[in-house]
């Protein structure tokens, strides 16, 4: 279908898609593209829901806001940066043997805000004494 908005000199497209899988369920879409066919206009939008969901993640576990950049380079070494800030954290998860994300994340603050660094680093990863004297 094809809607025209008061003011505009271009019509809008109205795409209603019915879900498989839980009929009761519809999309809606309105968009101003019109010679794309309605089957790639609906996977653009599933893509572009993707990467909402990517950023709701982001802004929910790491706190991410809204990127300080206004070029694109800038912006792409921000998601790359915050994607490898997630896999240390991942990673040093792993190692303490944490299974919850914000719970451990609370607890190894808590611990090294109450303890002293080296002291918990040491005992928590079993470090022999005789290596201790490298990392001091």
């Amino acid at each position: 279908y094809f809607i025209w908005k008061e003011g505009s000199d271009q019509p809008l497209r109205w795409i209603s898609v019915i879900n498989k899988k839980k009929p009761s369920k519809r999309w809606e879409l309105l968009t101003n593209v019109l010679d794309l066919p309605t089957h790639l206009i609906i996977s653009l939008y599933r893509l572009r829901w993707k990467i909402e969901q990517f950023f709701k993640w982001l802004k929910q576990h790491l706190g991410v806001k809204r990127p300080l950049v206004t070029s694109w380079t800038g912006f792409i070494l921000h998601i790359y940066f915050n994607l490898i800030l997630i896999l240390l954290l991942q990673y040093y998860l792993v190692l303490l043997r944490l299974p919850r994300w914000l719970d451990n994340l609370k607890e190894i603050l808590r611990q090294l805000l109450t303890t002293p660094t080296q002291q918990w680093f040491y005992q928590r990863f079993k470090i022999p004494l005789s290596y201790k004297m490298h990392f001091i």
